[in-house]
């Protein structure tokens, strides 16, 4: 399988995996391109032999329409739509659905392509998101006349988010037991990702571009942070360098990932990669690696995300008095106001748990929950 790689020029230069007459596989240069999206593009057609290909040289499957209305519509996207867009053009190119020639998909094909997201414990959101932009593709492909027949999207019954769940919300005690075992399950360094927002109160993106040298000295040294299209920003969403104390169950945690990225490089070697690729961890795939962790902990349907931990750390913080412009550095907030809406009801237990460990005479309550 190619890949696509990041120059120091910002382009992106795509490598696909082809055998030649030997049967040997080699890597061969697809060109550079402006982004991600199009050097992905690239090595897929390399590999599947469609390159430079005219639309009717093959079966038009759903993907590739999708690969080329993508290409002529996001210039009028807005950017937050864009993103949003691109990363279901993305995931179509591996999923069954995808595969399927976009003049024979039926409405029974829409239906168990749902069924089976919903399976695999992706959230209601992204599964609508998925939806519409289908709908949008299979529209314009009728529009177009790549398509026959009319687009059997009407009458489609998706996945809706439980009503006692809300975003944004401090996760449960039991439940942050249950996420985390169910990590540890899927892959230890999701375990271990979910560690550094749970006890350390990190964004998506932060945690996703640490590196060795930014854990030291009992502290993670928040510097940078990774973009949805896998681009590294030397800085943070608050554009504010800050140093967030760790705990000893995360330090154990982070062991072993800290040994591997230093013998894959160096200090500045990513923390976090895929398993599959060594790449780094995009949005796009946490959020399907969330939806495994959620199903193994027997909570498909809750719509608890990453930055829920990030929330259940703030506000364990603030209820037990810890001060809030300190948790405001911690959680590298632009002010108190942002760190005060965070907070969500006091709980006793922590409150207790915090102040033993705000004033030295135990643990972080983080590690109590075992």
């Amino acid at each position: 399988m190619g890949y696509s790689e990041q120059l120091p020029s910002g382009n992106w230069r795509a490598v696909a995996k082809v055998a030649d007459v030997t049967g040997k596989v080699r890597r061969v240069g697809c060109g550079t391109h402006d982004s991600e999206w199009e050097a992905d593009l690239a090595w897929q057609e390399r590999e599947r032999g469609t390159e430079g290909a005219e639309p009717d040289a093959a079966v038009l499957s759903l993907s590739r329409y999708a690969d080329g209305w993508a290409e002529r519509k996001r210039g009028g996207w807005a950017a937050s739509t864009r993103g949003s867009y691109l990363s279901v053009v993305r995931f179509l190119r591996t999923d069954p659905l995808g595969r399927l020639d976009i003049n024979e998909i039926i409405k029974a094909d829409l239906d168990r392509a749902i069924t089976r997201w919903d399976d695999a414990g992706t959230g209601a959101a992204v599964i609508g998101l998925r939806f519409r932009t289908v709908r949008a593709v299979l529209h314009d492909a009728v529009d177009n006349e790549a398509r026959l027949r009319p687009a059997p999207t009407k009458g489609m019954t998706l996945p809706t988010q439980a009503e006692d769940t809300r975003r944004g919300q401090p996760i449960d005690a039991d439940d942050v037991t249950r996420l985390l075992d169910a990590a540890r399950e899927v892959d230890p360094r999701w375990h271990a990702f979910l560690l550094v927002a749970h006890e350390a109160g990190l964004r998506f993106g932060e945690i996703a571009a640490l590196r060795p040298r930014d854990i030291a000295d009992g502290e993670i040294k928040v510097r940078r942070s990774l973009s949805r299209d896998g681009s590294v920003r030397s800085y943070t969403k608050g554009r504010t360098k800050r140093d967030v104390p760790t705990t000893a169950r995360l330090e154990r945690a982070l062991r072993p990932l800290l040994a591997a990225a230093r013998l894959r490089g160096s200090e500045d070697a990513l923390l976090f990669v895929r398993p599959d690729t060594e790449r780094p961890v995009l949005y796009d795939h946490w959020r399907d690696v969330m939806g495994s962790i959620r199903q193994g902990a027997g909570l498909r349907r809750s719509g608890i995300t990453l930055h829920d931990f990030r929330h259940t750390f703030i506000t364990n913080a603030r209820n037990c008095g810890v001060p809030v412009d300190v948790v405001r550095r911690w959680a590298g907030h632009s002010s108190e106001v942002v760190t005060n809406g965070y907070s969500h009801g006091p709980d006793a237990a922590l409150n207790r748990a915090w102040l033993r460990f705000a004033v030295g005479e135990g643990p972080s309550p983080a590690t109590i929950v075992e």
